[in-house]
């Protein structure tokens, strides 16, 4: 990034070393965010001019020239969420896409196109690859092969315990360690209509045979899961679900375990667009700070409401959506809770408060937003 360093933005400079990893508590607002930042993009091929003309106008038209900007700041967006959710580096993953995801967007728009630049780099990086950026959706940027190695394939997302069991040929019950090729994916699972998805996932776990043995294939109960599936459904169907398979403990023999799942992500695929939900459901809505004006909570959309309201996923029936789920932790055997079905898949702009490290919503439909403050 040093190429960029007049423009990069940390947001967690100042922040002690021992509090940069996950769950990034002093942070964690500001990246929690759907797209608080505008939507150009100056890759290499844009830079020079964008650089070398003045006039504001005439830059931010280059900015949105070239690239699909959208499909852009969808896949920042989600991979800073697999950063809130603790999704530790892959190792031979560009750098940089880890360290745009932590650049503080929002503070200057030129700024924010040229680091968003850096990202469509490395993603297209050869001068053959610049016509794959022009009308690239945030479809086909989850296939590339760097996205597929930061998500899909990370050995946090493993669906399955390598260590389980088996029964060999004599009928005896012994250790049994799962190959790479079980282990790795290189796309999400994908679910037909009306298919109950706790169903179809926990279906994936039982015996089956390998190489001659019986072999249990026990559930790994990863911290995030991406389903694929056609819009149309209600959209409490698909708030949340229950995991349900063997899990090999050191007992040597697998036991039944459940987890729950909620609701984290619903990627429109076709549109490049994103939508963020809190753990218990609530829409995450596009927030910026203000700056001199902290406890403003001032609410910034920029047009974009009008375009993300156009779509709900319960009447897209023919649109593709990725939906990511988070597993749902005990966190000092608090009791588990349900979804929070009393909002609908996508909120207006609205008033919320912030209350110690965790951001909750609150759905005032007839109070306006707070005026900001006075700087005189």
């Amino acid at each position: 990034m040093q190429d960029i360093a007049d423009h990069y933005e940390d947001l967690r400079d100042g922040c002690p070393e021992n509090r940069r990893a996950p769950p990034l508590a002093p942070f964690t607002p500001r990246l929690l965010t759907e797209l608080p930042f505008p939507g150009g993009v100056v890759p290499r091929g844009l830079l020079a001019a964008f650089s070398e003309e003045p006039d504001t106008d005439k830059r931010t038209a280059i900015a949105t020239s070239g690239v699909n900007g959208r499909a852009i700041d969808s896949l920042i967006v989600l991979f800073r969420l697999f950063l809130l959710l603790g999704f530790r580096e892959v190792a031979g993953v560009d750098r940089v896409v880890y360290n745009v995801a932590y650049h503080a967007f929002g503070r200057r728009a030129a700024s924010d196109y040229i680091v968003k630049g850096k990202l469509a780099d490395a993603l297209y990086p050869t001068e053959a690859d610049l016509a794959a950026q022009q009308q690239v959706t945030l479809g086909k940027l989850l296939e590339h092969p760097l996205v597929v190695r930061a998500f899909w394939s990370h050995p946090d997302m493993s669906f399955w315990r390598p260590e389980t069991c088996a029964l060999n040929s004599d009928g005896v019950l012994e250790r049994f360690e799962l190959t790479a090729k079980f282990l790795s994916t290189e796309s999400p699972f994908r679910v037909g209509p009306a298919v109950d998805i706790g169903q179809f996932l926990s279906s994936r776990f039982g015996v089956s045979e390998v190489d001659g043995k019986s072999v249990v294939f026990s559930a790994n109960m990863p911290m995030a899961i991406p389903v694929v599936m056609k819009g149309g459904r209600k959209f409490d169907d698909i708030r949340s679900f229950a995991l349900t398979g063997p899990y090999y403990e050191a007992t040597g023999i697998p036991v039944e375990k459940t987890c729950r799942y909620h609701l984290r992500a619903v990627l429109n695929l076709s549109q490049s667009d994103i939508r963020l939900y809190y753990g218990d459901t609530v829409p995450v809505i596009e927030t910026i700070e203000v700056p001199g004006q902290e406890d403003s909570r001032q609410l910034k959309v920029d047009g974009r409401h009008s375009q993300s309201s156009e779509w709900t996923f319960a009447d897209s029936p023919e649109l593709e959506f990725l939906v990511l789920y988070e597993r749902q932790r005990e966190i000092h055997k608090v009791p588990y809770q349900p979804p929070n079905t009393r909002y609908p898949e996508y909120l207006n702009p609205m008033a919320f408060e912030l209350t110690g490290n965790a951001w909750y919503a609150t759905y005032l439909p007839t109070l306006p937003v707070a005026p900001a403050k006075s700087t005189e």
